[in-house]
């Protein structure tokens, strides 16, 4: 072997490197401000996955410093007025530095939960996720649509009244 063989050795495994195809977060991206649209609870389309017209890939989003699957769901009366999924980097739409949206600083990706609060008849829910396509819909059956959203209602209003 001469000197020159381990370096072209070297040159071809970082060109194969650097041409490797690179997998990023696939996450849902839909917004909406009404009742029971698309964005909160098509779980036909939803159940596509990649194939759903509501697939991104967060690659795209240069501006993010670490890849997460988010929803953000505003609710008042049990119903939902306003529904965001998306990539994210654990910024919201909300400042997290008012009250009551301070306890939202905890929400963190590698723990897949939610983080809601309640203030003046209206929930604010947050969750963070980290593996593809989980800012999806619940696909259990007995959780589908509004029921799903008025047990969050009452489980937050019951942690809420926990607090005082």
């Amino acid at each position: 072997m001469t000197p020159t063989q381990p370096a072209y050795l070297m040159r071809v495994v970082l060109f194969l490197l650097l041409v490797a195809p690179v997998t990023s977060l696939m996450c849902y991206s839909c917004q909406s401000s009404r009742p029971f649209s698309d964005c909160e609870s098509n779980v036909r389309e939803f159940r596509k996955g990649a194939n759903s017209k509501f697939a991104v890939n967060c690659s795209g989003y240069s501006n993010m410093q670490h890849d997460f699957c988010a929803i953000e769901t505003y609710m008042q009366n049990g119903e939902v007025i306003a529904m965001i999924r998306d990539c994210n980097d654990g910024k919201f739409s909300f400042t997290e530095d008012n009250y009551p949206y301070i306890k939202m600083k905890h929400v963190n990706g590698l723990s897949n939960i939610s983080v809601c609060t309640y203030v003046q008849g209206q929930v604010t829910c947050a969750s963070l996720c980290n593996t593809d396509m989980c800012n999806g819909p619940s696909t259990a059956t007995w959780l589908h649509g509004s029921t799903h959203w008025i047990l969050l209602f009452l489980w937050c209003l019951i942690s809420w009244l926990l607090l005082i």
